[in-house]
């Protein structure tokens, strides 16, 4: 475990429990951790997990403009989203995953082509739903942080495993708190 490591972990800490919270400096955090994961994953060779780093900075800027556009008194409206709309991203992520890992089987020394790639493009998906305050997004998150739990175990990234249990948990409440302080509103 690295001082690199533990600062990634830290600051995603952070980052979702000011997510879970509807508290928008949520996205700094999140940016900051991208930054520091990226560095992480190229090392180790999930350079598909290193690009959505690269997205997931890119998206905390997104993040925090959207957040604060639709801010009122410091809390944000959650959207449910439309099952066409949903199940439209999630296929668009399916076929995403074919293709990425077809790429990073054949042309790269990917140590997990086919798991990086699906659970990479799952993340996009999940972290546009957040940004967008889906409600659905919580559920994909549950998934996808029980997915890479296990990945990171097997790598030996043992604190970052341990982050993404945490995550998971944080989920159900995310999704709790969301539910609970927010009438949805329709979306299609």
């Amino acid at each position: 475990m690295s001082v690199l490591e533990w600062l990634a972990v830290l600051t995603s800490l952070l980052g979702i429990v000011f997510s879970t919270r509807q508290i928008r400096i949520c996205w700094l955090f999140y940016g900051i951790s991208s930054l520091l994961y990226g560095k992480i994953f190229f090392s180790i060779k999930l350079y598909a997990d290193c690009l959505l780093q690269i997205f997931f900075f890119f998206s905390s800027i997104y993040g925090w403009f959207h957040w604060h556009h639709y801010q009122k008194a410091d809390k944000m409206t959650v959207i449910t989203a439309s099952h066409k709309s949903l199940l439209r991203d999630i296929a668009m992520a399916a076929a995403l995953s074919a293709i990425f890992g077809f790429y990073l089987k054949n042309y790269t020394d990917d140590a997990f082509p086919w798991v990086d790639a699906i659970l990479s493009c799952y993340s996009i998906v999940a972290q546009f739903w957040a940004a967008r305050l889906y409600k659905a997004n919580w559920f994909l998150w549950i998934v996808i942080d029980f997915c890479y739990t296990a990945l990171f175990c097997y790598r030996g990234l043992w604190l970052t495993a341990w982050l993404y249990s945490v995550f998971m948990v944080m989920a159900v409440i995310g999704l709790k708190k969301w539910q609970n302080k927010n009438p949805a509103v329709a979306c299609d």
